[in-house]
C-alpha cells in the first residue's frame, strides 16, 4: 500500500505541474505581452498582432501651412479622412503605414460666377511608429509620430490642372486607446500634421 500511495502521489505531480506551468506563462503573457489597449487574450502571440484604422481629423496641415496649398488662399477643409495598417513589434512599439484624403471647397471671395475658383485635393501617405508608455487595464497611453509624402492636385479653372509633391508629417505626443475587447478598440489623439490636430477612430485587432 506504500508504494501504491507514493506512485499515485507521483502521478499526480506529472499531471499538474504542466498545468500550473502552463497558468504561469499565460499570466506572464497578460502581463508583458498583452497588446495596449485590448483585453488580454492568450491564445494570440501579441508580438505578432496586427492592426487595422480608420480615422476622421480635424484642421489637417493643409488648412493652414501655405506650402500644402502651394500659396493659395483656399478655404479650410472639411478634415481628412483615412486608414492605416499597423503592426506590434514589442508590447510598447507599433509601426506601420497610413493613407488619408483631404479637400478644399474653394478658394476665398470665389462663390458661383464672381470670379475664376479652384478646386483642391490631397493625398497622403506616411510611415506609422507608435510608442505605448502607459498602460492602465482597457486604457493605454501613447505617442504617435509619422513622416511620408502629400501629394496635392490642384485644378484652377483659370489654368490647366496640375500636381504638387511635399513632405508630410504627423507629430501627436497624446493618444489614448480604449479597448472595446479582444478585436476593438477605439482611440484619439491630439498633435499637429496632415492627419489633423484632433483625430479619433477604431481599430480593429487580427487574431
Amino acid at each position: 500500500m506504500k508504494t501504491l500511495r507514493i506512485f499515485a502521489a507521483a502521478a499526480a505531480m506529472l499531471i499538474l505541474t504542466p498545468a500550473a506551468v502552463g497558468a504561469q506563462n499565460r499570466e506572464r503573457v497578460y502581463d508583458a505581452e498583452n497588446t495596449p489597449g485590448f483585453v488580454p487574450n492568450d491564445t494570440v502571440n501579441p508580438r505578432r498582432a496586427t492592426e487595422f484604422s480608420v480615422f476622421y481629423g480635424a484642421f489637417p496641415a493643409s488648412n493652414f501651412i501655405a506650402t500644402y496649398r502651394d500659396h493659395y488662399d483656399l478655404k479650410n477643409s472639411w478634415g481628412t479622412v483615412g486608414f492605416a495598417f499597423d503592426h506590434s513589434m514589442t508590447d510598447r512599439w507599433i509601426v506601420g503605414v497610413s493613407y488619408n484624403f483631404s479637400t478644399s471647397p474653394g478658394l476665398y471671395g470665389v462663390s458661383g460666377d464672381d470670379g475664376h475658383d479652384l478646386d483642391a485635393t490631397w493625398h497622403t501617405l506616411l510611415a506609422n511608429v507608435r510608442y505605448v508608455y502607459l498602460r492602465t487595464g482597457r486604457v493605454s497611453f501613447y505617442g504617435h509620430a509619422a513622416v511620408g509624402v502629400t501629394v496635392g492636385y490642384l485644378s484652377p479653372e483659370w489654368r490647366d490642372s496640375y500636381n504638387i509633391t511635399r513632405f508630410a508629417f504627423q507629430v501627436s505626443p497624446i493618444g489614448v486607446q480604449y479597448g472595446l475587447g479582444r478585436r476593438f478598440a477605439c482611440f484619439a489623439e491630439a498633435g499637429l500634421g496632415m492627419q489633423g490636430i484632433v483625430q479619433a477612430g477604431l481599430r480593429l485587432r487580427f487574431l
